[in-house]
């Protein structure tokens, strides 16, 4: 990972952003995939790897509507609980009122899962 962020920064800074992001997003899931199959003295390494991760993606700088998409994706998908994501007439309507807006305010499809990476 730190061989590809290091890649990634070589890259146009219109582009690093959105690279980084990705790279990031990609590894989260890896992480999250991780925790399934790891014994419980490796799971305190991994949660910081992922809070560390989810930090440095959320501090970036977003400068375009796929920037601040991902980085949506990556709060929802990664930090909320997962009573934030779903069908969103399942979500409580406090709930899905404060996602639409997010989802909305990052150019997003208020009515669609972020789950599905659209």
């Amino acid at each position: 990972m730190t061989a590809q962020l290091a890649i990634a920064s070589l890259a146009p800074v219109a582009n690093m952003t959105a690279s980084v992001l990705t790279l990031a997003e990609n590894r989260l899931i890896e992480l999250d995939y991780a925790l399934d199959e790891v014994t419980s003295e490796e799971t305190d390494a991994i949660l910081d790897e992922h809070s560390a991760l989810v930090e440095k993606a959320l501090a970036m700088p977003a400068g375009s509507d796929d920037d601040r998409a991902k980085q949506v994706r990556v709060l929802l998908n990664h930090v909320m609980p997962a009573k934030w994501l779903g069908a969103d007439e399942d979500l409580d309507w406090d709930i899905a009122m404060a996602r639409r807006l997010l989802l909305k305010f990052a150019g997003l499809d208020p009515m669609v899962d972020p789950t599905s990476g659209e």
